[in-house]
Order: structure tokens, then C-alpha cells, then sequence
């Protein structure tokens, strides 16, 4: 666990990084949307393999889709917020540049 804890610790620290160098507008809900679907996806990947050690058939497959589709869909939807955002900003941009010249 500790391991995954210094794992998950560089991933947000470089995401933070990643998102400041790039000048990317995140909202306090995309964030929230964000944790709550990463947070699904560890919660996930925990009950699969105690599933899986355990010897289960089905649950570790009623765990991947109980948990596993919300957490990626959370994830998908915390990634495109911004990135629309952010696209949408610069083609209106282009666009009015466009007009005035």
C-alpha cells in the first residue's frame, strides 16, 4: 500500500505540474469529479484482486462493473471538462482574429 500511496502522490504531483506549465483553467468541481472517479478506480482495483485471491467466479467481474464503468466514466468527464474549455477559449480567438483582419 505504501508503494501505491508514493505512486499515486507523483502522478498528482505531476498532473499539478503538468496543469500549471500548460496554463489550464480547472474548476473546483472538475477536481471533485476527478478524486471521486480516482478514488472509484483504486476502490476497484482493491475488490478485484481480493476477489480474485479469494477464488470468487463473479465478483470480481461484478466489481469491474459496479465500480470500474462509474470511475471511468467520472475520469472521462474530469478530462474533457477542462480540455473543451480550454479548446472552446482558443477557437474563439482565432475566430474573432479572424473577423477583425
Amino acid at each position: 500500500m505504501f508503494l501505491i500511496g508514493m505512486l499515486v502522490g507523483m502522478a498528482v504531483l505531476g498532473l499539478v505540474l503538468f496543469i500549471n506549465h500548460r496554463n489550464i483553467d480547472v474548476r473546483w468541481y472538475e477536481w471533485l469529479i476527478g478524486v471521486l472517479g480516482f478514488g472509484f478506480l483504486l476502490f476497484t482495483i482493491q475488490n478485484v484482486m481480493a476477489a480474485a485471491e479469494g477464488y470468487w467466479e463473479t465478483a470480481p467481474l461484478v466489481f469491474l462493473w459496479l465500480f470500474g464503468t462509474p470511475s471511468l466514466v467520472l475520469l472521462i468527464i474530469a478530462v474533457l471538462l477542462p480540455w473543451l474549455r480550454h479548446r472552446g477559449k482558443n477557437r474563439k480567438g482565432t475566430v474573432a482574429e479572424n473577423a477583425q483582419g
